[in-house]
């Protein structure tokens, strides 16, 4: 690798660098700036010689990580985004303003049991630590993680590990019960019986429910 000092035509001084893989030239940039071209050359060095990019500034915190991994995720899933959103919103301003390099497995552990103790449910949170597992494979992703991944190393809370109770068939309503239900739903709720009925007919979740979009010319076209 080198920087080579060099003039253009109009006599103004500008730095070129040259890497190279042995013999072999992989890159070259101009760089105006003495200072830039050698923060360039570092990069690529260390580029070649680990394969990764070199660890983020101590000033990157993980509140511009989160932003950075909101717009990322914009025009994906509706209901996704906004849980993506409003999990990460619960994370404290003092975690949020350090640096990215310093959030370790048990800073994410705690946070989680915080919420428990708070009085949310298992499966808010574990949805929580689905949104953070996400959030820091991305940052790993873009080379900007260089420390254990915090949620896969974090030791495990027992409260999110409980099993989903499985379903047998006496539990599925017969279409009798269902309609009965449905009646009495009707009587008591009168705003919220259509949805129930399309949900029990379709299989759909609440939060598929949410995220499902309508192409309402589509609709109008294939009518009879």
């Amino acid at each position: 690798m080198s920087i080579e000092t060099r003039k253009t035509k109009a006599g103004k001084i500008y730095y070129f660098v040259r890497v190279k893989s042995g013999r072999e030239l992989v890159a070259t940039k101009a760089f105006d700036l003495k200072k830039e071209a050698e923060t360039w050359e570092r990069q690529q060095k260390h580029l070649l010689e680990t394969g990764r990019p070199l660890p983020p500034k101590r000033s990157f915190t993980l509140d511009e990580l989160v932003t950075r991994f909101i717009a990322a995720r914009e025009g994906g899933n509706p209901h996704t985004v906004d849980t993506d959103r409003n999990n990460l919103a619960k994370l404290r301003a003092a975690l949020l303003k350090r640096p990215l390099a310093s959030i370790q497995a048990d800073d994410i552990r705690n946070h989680l049991l915080a919420e428990l103790r708070g009085g949310k449910k298992p499966s808010t949170v574990a949805r929580s630590k689905t949104t953070l597992s996400a959030l820091f494979t991305y940052a790993d992703e873009l080379g900007l993680l260089h420390q254990p991944h915090p949620v896969r190393t974090m030791k495990k809370i027992p409260q999110l590990s409980v099993t989903q109770l499985s379903v047998s068939p006496a539990d599925i309503p017969t279409a009798e019960q269902l309609a009965a239900k449905l009646s009495a739903l009707r009587e008591r709720r009168p705003d919220i019986a259509e949805l129930n009925e399309f949900k029990s007919l379709t299989g759909l979740r609440w939060g598929e429910l949410r995220a499902a979009r309508v192409d309402l010319a589509a609709a109008r076209h294939t009518r009879p």
